[in-house]
């Protein structure tokens, strides 16, 4: 537990749940939410013509949704749409929980293994399942190679490298959420504890403290995008799976 205080602890029948399953059922929530306001604003504004030039949630949705398909596009093809909702809700809570760490007295769900297993493990079994499903039974004939009989020796090392894609994932995206949020929270520590330093010093000092919202300000620039990158890295890895399974060659 990195947080001091963490906002579940407040909230009855929440409290007694881990810290990452509180977070991961507050960024489900508000997921949840964002996306049925969006449904509820596209339709009432599916008969405008000319779409509104304001930023606003429905245009937030549709344009993370062309980047998302765009980059899909150029890996899957013309399959990309066909997995566009199982990518997409990776991606927004992976990234809103990884966003999540940043603000104080919440914790990011990702930085517990729990989490980004639990994605990693839905990676692996739609990998597999839209591998069969666009190949039938010749999808398994990749884990034996091209040549007959080195397949006693490909078997055991295809079976190794699929089931080291779920490790991977998890290892990565843990291990960098939870040095980020370490890092941010030692940080934002230190900073106050200079503040508490420069007012307890000489008088001439305490200009300095205008200086130290600097040390985590920098840090949590570092935190946002390490955020999107651990997002962005994922996503790009399950897409690939999955490319690697429905295309034959």
């Amino acid at each position: 537990m990195i947080h001091s205080f963490e906002w579940y602890t407040l909230v009855p029948g929440i409290n007694k749940l881990a810290s990452h399953v509180a977070h991961t059922l507050l960024v489900v929530t508000v997921l949840l939410t964002m996306a049925l306001l969006a449904n509820r604003r596209l339709k009432a504004a599916a008969a405008e013509v000319v779409p509104s030039g304001k930023l606003s949630l429905t245009n937030f949705f549709e344009s993370t949704y062309d980047v998302l398909l765009g980059m899909m596009e150029g890996i899957l093809g013309h399959h990309a749409s066909n997995f566009i909702h199982l990518i997409g809700a990776l991606a927004f809570f992976i990234l809103f929980s990884n966003l999540l760490g940043l603000l104080p007295g919440f914790a990011p769900p990702t930085d517990n293994i729990n989490t980004p297993a639990a994605c990693a493990v839905v990676v692996f079994l739609a990998t597999h399942y839209y591998g069969i499903k666009a190949q039938g039974i010749r999808y398994f004939k990749q884990f034996a190679g091209p040549i007959w009989w080195l397949a006693p020796l490909l078997i055991p090392i295809e079976i190794i490298s699929h089931l080291a894609r779920p490790l991977s994932l998890t290892l990565r995206l843990t291990g960098n959420m939870l040095g980020d949020h370490l890092v941010v929270t030692i940080f934002v520590g230190l900073a106050a504890s200079m503040t508490t330093a420069i007012v307890n010093g000489p008088i001439f000092f305490w200009p300095l403290n205008l200086l130290t919202p600097l040390v985590p300000f920098f840090v949590m620039l570092l935190g946002l995008l390490v955020a999107f990158i651990q997002t962005y890295v994922f996503i790009l890895l399950s897409i690939t799976y999955i490319s690697g399974a429905i295309h034959e060659h």
